[in-house]
């Protein structure tokens, strides 16, 4: 990461959380601060594409985004159906 890069703190929290998932696969014995550490290091040291990673995270979050609204809009749908069905006389439904 060079110096001019400017993250928002809540994107390099999750690129940070994502590199210490990565270091939690590789060795599951290390300790959470030991590998919040590392995981820092790495990130102030270069070695990670935080833009990659931020994009990555924000691609994954949009794809949750539409499954949400998709899954809101079937459930509004449903509701409106049932009402409807509710709405009419007993012998029609």
């Amino acid at each position: 990461m060079s110096k001019q890069t400017e993250i928002a703190a809540s994107d390099w929290l999750a690129v940070r959380e994502r590199v210490v998932d990565k270091l939690r696969e590789a060795s599951p014995q290390s300790q959470k601060d030991t590998r919040v550490r590392m995981a820092e290091g790495l990130i102030l040291a270069g070695y990670v594409d935080v833009e990659f990673i931020a994009a990555e995270i924000a691609e994954e979050q949009r794809v949750r985004d539409e499954r949400t609204e998709a899954a809101r809009v079937a459930r509004e749908q449903r509701a409106s159906v049932e009402a409807a069905d509710a709405q009419k006389p007993a012998g029609k439904r």
